[in-house]
């Protein structure tokens, strides 16, 4: 039985990563009214480069930073913005690569 949900679990986590990567996330998905304020090249938030972005290098890097910011655009909601994550936010808000 403990197998049985195990495999239900997995199945559902592996449909719900495809159905993210199908769709990328729109503005309304963030709900950031400046977006265009945050529009920052991701290895110059990341300074200690593990490839997470945490809420205090984000704070760091953007100083008028709300949370709420950063806890929309961390779509998995693991405490961290990675590359991925950063990219779709700017994809959806259009904002280009800056150095």
């Amino acid at each position: 039985m403990q197998k049985f949900f195990t495999l239900s679990a997995l199945m559902i986590l592996g449909l719900a990563a495809v159905a993210y990567a199908a769709s990328p996330p729109t503005q309304a998905a963030y709900n950031i009214p400046d977006a265009k304020s945050y529009n920052a090249h991701f290895g110059n938030m990341d300074p200690d480069k593990d490839g997470k972005v945490t809420w205090q290098e984000f704070k760091a890097h953007f100083p008028k930073a709300d949370e709420k910011v950063f806890v929309a655009i961390d779509l998995n909601k693991d405490g961290g913005i990675d590359h991925d994550e950063w990219h779709d936010f700017k994809a959806a808000y259009n904002l280009k690569h800056k150095d």
